[in-house]
C-alpha cells in the first residue's frame, strides 16, 4: 500500500504528464492542421496557452520547492520552447 506522500506524488507525476501530452498535441495540431474558421483557431490558441500556463507555473514551482523536472514529469518539456 502506498503512503499519502507516494500517492500525491504520483498523482501529481500522472497529471503534468497528461496535461504535458495534452499541450503537445494542441500544439501539434495548431503548427499542422488547417481550421475551418478562425474562430476554431482561435479556440486551440487558448486552448494551449492554458496548458502552456499551467505547465509554466509547474516548472516555477518545481524550482521553489527545489524539486528536479524528472521528478515532476517535466524532464520532456521546456514550456517557453516547446509550445510557444
Amino acid at each position: 500500500m502506498l503512503s499519502s506522500e507516494a500517492k500525491y506524488r504520483n498523482c501529481l507525476f500522472d497529471l503534468i504528464g497528461e496535461i504535458t501530452s495534452k499541450a503537445l498535441e494542441a500544439k501539434k495540431k495548431l503548427d499542422h492542421e488547417s481550421f475551418e474558421s478562425r474562430a476554431d483557431k482561435d479556440y486551440v490558441e487558448g486552448y494551449l496557452f492554458a496548458l502552456f500556463d499551467v505547465l509554466s507555473v509547474a516548472e516555477q514551482q518545481a524550482e521553489v520547492f527545489d524539486i528536479g523536472r524528472k521528478e515532476m514529469n517535466l524532464s520532456d518539456i521546456r514550456p517557453e520552447s516547446d509550445l510557444l
